[in-house]
């Protein structure tokens, strides 16, 4: 996804590192999820389902808006998970990146999928490989590119969670719509698979 955007004065000195989204405000929703991962060519394929365990309804963010998800825009993201070359894949909210230097046009967003008490929601996520770091709000937060690990030495897969009750303001289009910001990061919870080794 391409954001248009005004880049302000870069920095320099440490590496630009990976922002980190506010805390989610309760207790995360129980969830299981899994996922297998395998290369096929120039892809990294992930297959994944997660199995909706609460009482009550929840939102998946597992899918894009009408009119990305036909112009070859990948549904999931691709960003660096801590030290130990872990990467992560995921299908979930980021928020506007404290701190950022950069004037934004436009909030990017996110889709996501109603799945009912003791339900389930799967599908087939791909990404570029070898992986490339992918963020909604872009590499570059005016102190310098943000990268990946190197080597990379293990993948986890993740989707956001959200309570259908704690909702922010969406839009409707074949499902909700949130956006990309602090407002939708408070009320998801980020479930993630067990990692995998490459």
């Amino acid at each position: 996804m391409v954001l248009a955007m005004l880049l302000a004065s870069g920095g320099c000195g440490s590496p630009a590192r990976e922002p980190v989204d506010p805390a989610p405000t309760g207790t995360p929703p129980p969830t299981v999820l899994t996922a297998t991962f395998e290369v096929r060519g120039a892809i990294l394929h992930v297959d994944y389902e997660l199995v909706n365990e609460a009482g009550e309804d929840l939102v998946v963010l597992n899918r894009l808006p009408a009119g990305l998800d036909d112009d070859g825009t990948s549904t999931a993201h691709v960003v660096g998970a801590g030290a130990g070359g872990r990467v992560e894949v995921t299908t979930r909210a980021f928020a506007q990146p404290e701190g950022s230097k950069i004037n934004y046009v436009a909030a990017p967003e996110v889709g996501g999928t109603v799945v009912v008490a003791g339900g389930s929601v799967g599908g087939d996520v791909e990404v570029p490989w070898p992986l490339r770091r992918d963020h909604p709000w872009g590499d570059d937060f005016g102190d310098g590119v943000v990268t990946l690990a190197d080597p990379v030495r293990e993948v986890v897969f993740c989707v956001g969670v959200i309570r259908r009750a704690e909702l922010p303001g969406t839009r409707e289009e074949n499902g909700p719509v949130v956006t990309h910001s602090a407002e939708t990061t408070r009320v998801q919870h980020v479930a993630c698979s067990t990692p995998f080794t490459l």
